[in-house]
């Protein structure tokens, strides 16, 4: 329950504001395929700038958070962290772009039960189109084992349609072919 701690307390508090959010990352790649740890845990979150005020009264004194880099994040679309005060364990939050793709991954996130409160996670199928649009831009052997480690798992249970088609709206189907052909290789 340790490394789901911090998580929570921040669900709890998306939750109170009526947030919608899906954890992603090393965190959602762990509950659909390989697990394995991480130092931090990336939230996307439909943040606006008008729900700032509210989120920092709700974090403040369980969080560090730069208000500077929490209004930056949101008008750009980006990213900001938060800092837990006990452990000093990080959370990332990644605001939504407003996507197509960003509005159906929050609509697609499956609760988890975890110490009776439920936490949000990222669909199968979506963690993989996110790690592959990060993968596209950030290589790394890490980002590729978490896709193939979700593909091995979850095999028949993917949509591979569903893949398929977000794959080509956000420009990473040659990613994904690459990842199906390098299972049809194991």
């Amino acid at each position: 329950m340790e490394p789901l701690k911090t998580p929570l307390l921040l669900a709890q508090i998306f939750d109170e504001l009526g947030l919608e959010y899906v954890i992603g990352g090393s965190y959602a790649s762990s509950i659909h395929g390989e697990p394995r740890s991480t130092r931090d845990c990336d939230f996307l979150v439909d943040l606006a700038s008008d729900q700032l005020d509210s989120f920092e009264q709700k974090t403040h004194g369980l969080f560090y958070m730069s208000r500077v880099a929490a209004e930056e994040a949101i008008e750009l679309n980006r990213c900001f962290n938060l800092i837990h005060l006990e452990t000093g364990f990080k959370l990332d939050i990644f605001i939504s772009e407003g996507r197509d793709f960003d509005r159906e991954r929050l609509k697609r996130g499956q609760s988890v039960a975890v110490d009776g409160q439920s936490l949000r996670f990222s669909s199968a199928e979506d963690t993989i189109l996110s790690k592959l649009e990060w993968y596209k831009q950030y290589p790394s052997e890490q980002q590729w084992r978490d896709i193939l480690g979700i593909f091995l798992l979850q095999e028949d249970k993917l949509d591979l349609g569903y893949l398929k088609y977000w794959s080509r709206e956000l420009g990473v189907s040659k990613k994904l072919a690459q990842a199906e052909k390098a299972l049809e290789d194991l």
